[in-house]
């Protein structure tokens, strides 16, 4: 039986510094190979390597690995899966090896390191099957070449950032489109046309019903701060939505 786990959760948030960039990474055991989509940023390294531990699984059980674009909050830690297969679309590795994301003011693209990934990937294109129950779906928009996953058995789409939120996801209405606003809406309908369920980049995963969402569990997070010198502890900051 095919199974989904979301290793780290995604959060929709951004500060006057910028964006988290908490991405969602999820772990896929179907037909017999273990699959891992996106990787998270270089802040998500520990979290991660302890999320794969406590299912008893090291970075050398990965077997394949999708990247769905290079932005370094999807992919910084790829280059922990060594011994894994590395997969994605040939638009996603032009892009990001190329001087496009300055002229476009995307700033997200950690151009050393696409290049080293850019190296050892394997090309995916659109509807290649991974496994019999995995297939790759094209969702460009945010960046070219973005590539999210479809599984077959339940009807979920792993969006990465095609929908970075439900918010987003609702109105129709992509932000931080860096090749195209109107591709990034037709990534989204083929998403609502096809999906029963979306795990988004940058959100929790939600059921798509009568053209609303409903959420699939909450979300919890606790941010600590030392904010002066005389105090006894960290100020904590406890965000939630939900039943996590």
């Amino acid at each position: 039986m095919a199974k989904v786990d979301v290793l780290l959760r995604g959060f929709p948030g951004v500060s006057n510094r910028g964006y988290f960039g908490w991405c969602n990474v999820v772990l896929i055991e179907s037909g017999g190979e273990t699959l891992l989509f996106d990787t998270g940023s270089h802040g998500d390294r520990a979290l991660l390597l302890k999320e794969l531990e406590r299912r008893d699984l090291k970075p050398s059980d990965i077997d394949c690995v999708i990247i769905s674009h290079l932005h370094f909050d999807h992919c910084l830690n790829a280059d922990l899966f060594k011994g894994s297969r590395l997969l994605m679309s040939e638009d996603a590795i032009r892009y990001a090896c190329s001087d496009r994301p300055d002229a476009v003011g995307d700033t997200f693209v950690p151009r050393a390191h696409a290049e080293k990934l850019a190296e050892r990937a394997e090309l995916i294109r659109d509807g290649e099957g991974i496994t019999g129950e995995v297939e790759a779906m094209a969702l460009p928009g945010h960046t070219p070449g973005l590539m999210g996953l479809f599984l077959r058995w339940e009807g979920i789409a792993l969006a990465s950032d095609s929908v970075k939120n439900a918010w987003e996801f609702v109105r129709m209405d992509p932000t931080a489109c860096f090749h195209s606003k109107e591709e990034a809406i037709m990534s989204m309908r083929r998403i609502a046309d096809r999906a029963k369920v979306v795990i988004p980049g940058h959100d929790r995963a939600f059921e798509i019903r009568d053209g609303g969402v409903k959420y699939r569990g909450g979300l919890k997070l606790e941010i600590s701060a030392m904010l002066a010198a005389d105090l006894d502890g960290p100020i904590r900051y406890s965000i939630s939505a939900g039943e996590p």
